[in-house]
């Protein structure tokens, strides 16, 4: 117990040496994180998804608040959706959307927890998202972890349907709309998921509360 307490003491007088540089660094990694994720799923526009392009993002966001990270990468993944169909766009816009407002409302600041979800299931340690976020977070931290994973299940369905999605797209705007809008809220892994995180998260919480 006294080495573990030592060790504390020493990270936190590391941290708070260097917090400035540890900032910039962790922001970068988890921009570029981001960014990689979004042109490894759905670079359907090949501009953006160059490398020199993300890195470029990453740098960006270094100077901006964490919560522009997330715009500047919704922004990106609507053009790509729209590169392939606009009416994926549309509706996705519309849900991105819905979900800020809602996100800005109860869980201003914890934009880390919106970006991170997406990013550890894509290292394939999802269950680690409601565990972790339950034992340095609380309970709001369960809406932005449904809202980053509406937005995985959404990203990783485009890409698994990618070319089933580009021959709706020539029946027209409204059959995408239609066809992406049925196909995204029917998928019945993405609720379950949402719930069991959800779950998780509050008696991951409420444990170490006790």
């Amino acid at each position: 117990m006294k080495n573990i307490l030592e060790a504390r003491a020493y990270l936190l007088k590391f941290y708070a040496k260097y917090s400035r540089y540890i900032d910039i660094g962790f922001r970068f990694v988890l921009a570029l994180l981001t960014f990689s994720f979004v042109s490894n799923h759905v670079g359907f526009l090949e501009v953006l998804a160059n490398p020199a392009v993300t890195v470029g993002l990453s740098v960006i966001c270094i100077f901006l608040p964490m919560s522009m990270t997330a715009v500047f990468a919704a922004l990106v993944v609507l053009i790509q959706f729209f590169t392939l169909a606009p009416g994926v766009a549309i509706v996705s816009g519309l849900l991105i959307l819905m979900m800020f407002a809602l996100y800005f409302r109860f869980a201003p600041g914890k934009s880390i927890v919106l970006l991170l979800t997406p990013i550890l299931f894509m290292l394939k340690i999802p269950l680690l998202t409601p565990i972790l976020f339950g034992l340095v977070g609380g309970p709001v931290c369960a809406v932005p972890v449904a809202f980053g994973t509406i937005i995985y299940f959404m990203i990783a369905y485009v890409k698994s349907y990618a070319t089933v999605i580009e021959t709706v797209a020539e029946t027209g705007t409204m059959s995408q709309i239609t066809a992406f809008t049925q196909q995204l809220f029917s998928n019945k892994e993405m609720w379950v998921v949402m719930i069991s995180f959800t779950i998780c998260l509050l008696l991951v919480y409420n444990i170490r509360r006790l």
